[in-house]
């Protein structure tokens, strides 16, 4: 997709998450930035139309976070440390990113982490595991970041783990802009028609 300097196309018979129409087309989009550590690329994300509401819908590749400038791994890898118990800064340090970024992150996916996590949960439940109890004092980020490490193994023991994406790329799959969202967004995928223009 980056040497072609386009992202993904629909596959055939997608259907629109909002009526469950038909998507038909993919035309020239949106260009979207996303940064690599230390390089940043554009790609072309293209636009399906659906033929039952008329709404457009953009497929975005798993390493692209809606709204968000920097790449899935490496905000995936500042969740993971805070959950561990280390702080902005040396999340920050880490991907030599602004600390004003980090703590941005950090602090939408932590408003959402009970929100995140019960519906990773579910999804989980629905593939035959088992939510365990909390433990006392955890970081409020273990938890959203637990339950997609069930779910993904759950996922992986149902449909076997070729074509699965890692825990974090299965989170944005299944909250897509709610993770990182303000308050005001419900929890779900980004609402088809927007364009996801990154912001940091």
């Amino acid at each position: 997709m980056l040497q072609a300097g386009a992202g993904p196309r629909p596959p055939a018979g997608a259907r629109s998450p909002d009526c469950g129409g038909e998507l038909r087309g993919c035309w020239r989009g949106y260009e979207r930035t996303v940064r690599f550590a230390r390089r940043v690329e554009r790609l072309r994300i293209g636009r399906s139309r659906c033929r039952r509401c008329g709404r457009t819908h953009a497929l975005l590749p798993s390493f692209l976070v809606p709204r968000r400038l920097d790449w899935a791994p490496v905000i995936g890898a500042a969740l993971e440390r805070a959950a561990a118990g280390h702080g902005q800064r040396p999340s920050a340090a880490a991907p030599a990113l602004p600390q004003t970024t980090v703590r941005g992150w950090l602090r939408r996916a932590r408003a959402r982490a009970a929100l995140t996590a019960a519906r990773l949960w579910r999804f989980a439940q629905e593939l035959g595991a088992l939510a365990p109890r909390p433990r006392p004092g955890q970081h409020p980020l273990a938890a959203p970041l637990g339950a997609a490490a069930a779910a993904r193994a759950a996922a992986a023991r149902r449909f076997g783990g070729a074509g699965l994406p890692d825990r974090l790329a299965l989170v944005l799959v299944l909250c897509g802009e709610g993770l990182f969202a303000a308050h005001k967004l419900a929890l779900g995928g980004g609402r088809g028609g927007r364009e996801d223009r990154p912001d940091r």
